[in-house]
């Protein structure tokens, strides 16, 4: 069974392509729960969804400075934190947090 989710952010201090001069944008992202089932399959579902997340995230700028990175990082940390609370999953969060040392929730 697939499962389709939607992943909502705050965007308070940027615009991104996919939230231009809006506070919350959406990532639809597109999963089978069996997927989630072996570690393989878990790791390529969250490398697809930090793919997906990076690009919603990604300013605009042929020039990008530590400003702009910073607030892109900030922006896929909180979608991605979104996006695990949606999905629900004890082995994802756990290997998001084993990936990046960063507590989800």
């Amino acid at each position: 069974m697939k499962t389709f989710i939607t992943a909502l952010a705050l965007t308070s201090l940027i615009a991104t392509p996919a939230a231009l001069a809006q506070e919350k944008f959406t990532v639809d992202f597109e999963f089978d729960r069996a997927e989630l089932a072996t570690k393989a399959g878990t790791s390529a579902l969250y490398a697809r969804l930090q793919g997906e997340i990076r690009e919603a995230c990604n300013l605009s700028s042929s020039r990008k400075g530590l400003k702009v990175r910073k607030l892109e990082n900030q922006c896929v940390e909180d979608t991605t934190q979104a996006a695990l609370e949606k999905i629900s999953s004890a082995r994802l969060t756990a290997f998001h947090e084993a990936k990046t040392g960063i507590a989800a929730g």
